[in-house]
């Protein structure tokens, strides 16, 4: 559950202190996998990695000219996945769910809704293959709500991106789920 905070940080930061994670939230832009399986192979980001940040989700509110923030402890292995997800690198991506994977986590529980929805929104069928194939959990990831009704099918349906509509249907995604709620008949 998300804290409200003053802070002028910027969404994304942690709240406070230095970012532990910061070296492995950079790698995780770049196109080169090995620099995060490098980071990733030393204990010290691996711990890292492991912990949880509190950071900065959103803008909450401006009071007598005082900015405050929503903040919240996420797990960085997700806050990773999901860079390597909004930049749009494939490479990085897989590398983390690799990492997770053998690390005996479960990739699927530290993929989230913004992640998913980063994925699709990209248009990069491998970007998009690197999450399908993270672990048998991804069947739900096809089906979460990504907010306000809005299922992965929809939303790639909606982009125009039938290739990942494909994919999406071929790893469980519910046909029933490609129209938004919103544009359904009642």
């Amino acid at each position: 559950m998300a804290s409200i905070f003053p802070s002028q940080r910027p969404i994304g930061a942690v709240l406070e202190g230095v970012d532990a994670a910061g070296p492995l939230l950079f790698a995780a832009k770049s196109q080169d996998a090995s620099r995060l399986q490098r980071l990733l192979s030393q204990q010290k980001y691996r711990e890292s990695a492991m912990d949880d940040s509190l950071r900065i989700c959103d803008e909450a509110d401006v009071i007598d000219g005082r900015r405050y923030v929503n903040a919240r402890a996420i797990p960085n292995l997700e806050f990773i996945i999901q860079t390597a997800a909004e930049n749009a690198q494939p490479a990085p991506l897989a590398a983390a769910i690799a990492f997770a994977k053998s690390s005996q986590l479960r990739p699927a529980v530290y993929i989230s809704r913004a992640t998913v929805a980063a994925a699709i929104t990209s248009g990069d069928p491998v970007l998009c293959e690197a999450l399908q194939t993270g672990d048998p959990g991804f069947v739900n990831l096809v089906n979460l709500d990504l907010g306000h009704s809005l299922y992965p099918l929809a939303l790639a349906r909606l982009q125009g991106k039938d290739f990942i509509c494909d994919g999406l249907l071929r790893n469980g995604a519910d046909p029933s789920r490609a129209t938004p709620r919103m544009f359904q008949p009642r």
